[in-house]
């Protein structure tokens, strides 16, 4: 089985999706989710905490943080992602998850 291989760049209908996702969940229009959004969010994506937590810390970090999920995007460390953040998370979740549904190559 050939596998597909997945652009690392966003596309812009990605981008508008992932655009959507965000507005919805920053109800208040501060211009960013919470971790714990965030955690939410991303938990739809259908994979497991482990494999999130691979994305967030590229499996070689070591998290410091209380919460791993944050050094993923949060690159200062605030506990929240503003859309760009945002984007480069579920950019890398969405193609963990392609890759996982497509199995081994």
């Amino acid at each position: 089985m050939t596998r597909r291989q997945v652009p690392w760049a966003l596309s812009a209908e990605e981008q508008k999706n992932y655009d959507q996702i965000f507005r919805a969940w920053d109800q208040r229009g501060t211009g960013f989710i919470s971790g714990t959004m965030a955690q939410e969010v991303f938990g739809q994506s259908g994979l497991d905490r482990d494999d999130l937590m691979k994305i967030w810390c590229a499996g070689e970090c070591v998290c410091l943080t209380a919460d791993p999920l944050r050094n993923l995007a949060d690159s200062e460390n605030r506990g929240k992602l503003n859309l760009a953040e945002f984007h480069v998370a579920m950019g890398l979740i969405y193609r963990c998850a392609s890759q996982l549904r497509e199995g081994p190559s």
